[in-house]
């Protein structure tokens, strides 16, 4: 009947028993029984970051949605990653849905967020948001002025912003992977080298988005053009390494 095993209430000294029939034999109040079912509380390092998670979540379902219902801009981001001139390749009757475009934005303002939270840039998630929101905001404002001034041609100048909306995007997703991964295991969240690893990921998704817009100079020459790319784009590289350089040493 039980499996070869003795019964846990005929243990000599078993705690349940001891609880309920002391030594007087009386049968003390069951109150007395609260202190030894609490569990013990979670550290703080092992509980799982939620508001991470929820930034990471959010940014994938953006996702989701973008390629589920966008198929021209899902087409036009995957080509900014591997083909870039391709977006140089322009129909006239081709123009970016509105809705499209602000989901690009929400991916790459929501990844862009869950990363600095991940790096330790900002405290909590809500400031994180509007961090991400700034800085991508700036960035793009910037570059589409700037662009304009800096390219005659006005067709390199458009593709110019594109990519870097989608350069955006991509980053933002790949941020918000390595932040979940980062916000369900307690023991990468918590330590000093996953900082490392973030920032470092950030200067690579970084120079991989200035190489893949520098791509659509291939061929030309003119200052302005070159001027752009290496303040507008290889700069957030060098800005970040430099702060790397000058905070970890």
């Amino acid at each position: 009947m039980w499996c070869g095993h003795k019964p846990l209430w005929t243990e000599q000294g078993n705690l349940w028993r001891n609880a309920l029939w002391p030594s007087g034999g009386v049968e003390v109040r069951r109150s007395n029984l609260g202190g030894m079912l609490e569990v013990a509380p979670l550290e703080p390092w092992i509980a799982v970051n939620l508001p991470l998670v929820r930034l990471a979540v959010a940014c994938m379902a953006c996702t989701w949605l973008l390629m589920a219902a966008f198929e021209r801009e899902t087409q036009r981001w995957k080509w900014a990653w591997s083909q870039p001139r391709k977006l140089l390749a322009r129909n006239a009757s081709e123009t970016p849905r509105t809705l499209g475009v602000v989901t690009s934005h929400a991916v790459a303002v929501l990844g862009w967020a869950a990363g600095l939270c991940t790096a330790g840039w900002v405290p909590t998630a809500s400031s994180g948001l509007w961090w991400a929101l700034l800085a991508l905001l700036g960035d793009g404002v910037s570059k589409t002025v700037v662009g304009w001034v800096a390219f005659k041609d006005r067709d390199l100048a458009s593709s110019m912003v594109e990519v870097n909306r989608h350069n955006r995007t991509w980053q933002g997703l790949l941020l918000a992977l390595w932040a979940v991964g980062c916000a369900m295991q307690p023991w990468l969240a918590y330590a000093d080298w996953a900082v490392w690893i973030t920032w470092g990921w950030m200067a690579v998704l970084l120079g991989v988005g200035a190489l893949r817009a520098s791509s659509l100079m291939f061929g030309q020459t003119h200052l302005p053009g070159m001027l752009y790319l290496c303040v507008l784009e290889w700069g957030w590289v060098v800005s970040i390494l430099a702060w790397m350089a000058f905070h970890f040493t």
